[in-house]
């Protein structure tokens, strides 16, 4: 749960992308079936928030394949969160 607190910390506080990745990093380390850790890297990547088009997808592709995670389950569960903010997520995103 200390990951999860840390997370929305940072979120909050406007780290800088890469004090954000380290931590994140250090997350999946400690617990790579986390999904939560995830879904907070992929918020933070989120255009309205600190990250470019297109990255949020490429962190949840990426989570598919973390040796020890959950595989797609992990993808399911980032892009089915991200469905909220957007009226199409697979129209209005880079979500398969």
């Amino acid at each position: 749960m200390w990951w999860r607190a840390q997370i929305t910390v940072a979120l909050g506080q406007g780290w800088s992308r890469t004090d954000h990745d380290k931590l994140f990093e250090e997350a999946i380390t400690f617990e790579p079936k986390f999904w939560y850790s995830d879904l907070a890297q992929a918020k933070f990547l989120m255009p309205r928030w600190y990250g470019e088009p297109g990255d949020w997808e490429k962190v949840a592709e990426a989570g598919a394949g973390r040796p020890g995670g959950l595989g797609w389950e992990s993808y399911a569960r980032v892009v089915s969160d991200q469905r909220g903010c957007y009226a199409d997520v697979f129209r209005n995103a880079k979500a398969s």
